[in-house]
């Protein structure tokens, strides 16, 4: 063989060992994909949260009796002057209104509980805090730390 065509032959040997490297780079960085079988069904999220609407401006409104709101007269933010009906409401039996004070018991229940855990936790990061900073002022005091830091 001549020293040309060893030449060739070790460049196509070359050119195919490239080929090689570039085909298992490209195989090795393809993502995995996870193939599953398609089911009928729904999908759904749901997510629950407590929360609070704090209203710009408070008014308090009074009806002569309690009732059930059948209609209601005046829409969302739309100005009405004293005297103009808001609501029209009809009479609800006592076993309704027994109901709906039950009701609004549980909902209070439910809000003094949730006020109890904000008040556990307040208390929990106030000792957290009051833990802090007697180590950093232990940590200041042994010269550990900067003034700056604590």
């Amino acid at each position: 063989m001549s020293s040309k065509s060893k030449k060739i032959f070790l460049i196509m040997i070359g050119f195919v060992l490239v080929l090689i490297a570039a085909g298992l780079f490209y195989y090795f960085s393809l993502p995995e994909v996870r193939v599953v079988r398609v089911q009928k069904g729904s999908i759904s999220e749901t997510a629950e949260e407590t929360g609070y609407v704090r209203a710009k401006e408070f008014y308090d409104v009074q009806a002569p009796t309690a009732g059930q709101i059948i209609k209601l007269v005046a829409a969302n933010g739309q100005p009405v002057k004293k005297g103009q009906p808001i609501v029209i409401l009809q009479n609800l039996p006592v076993e309704t209104q027994l109901a709906t004070l039950n009701r609004n018991i549980l909902a209070a229940v439910a809000d003094r509980d949730n006020s109890k855990a904000i008040i556990n936790i307040a208390k929990t990061d106030l000792e957290e805090a009051k833990k802090d900073i007697a180590r950093k002022t232990s940590l200041y005091k042994s010269g550990v730390i900067s003034q700056v830091e604590y």
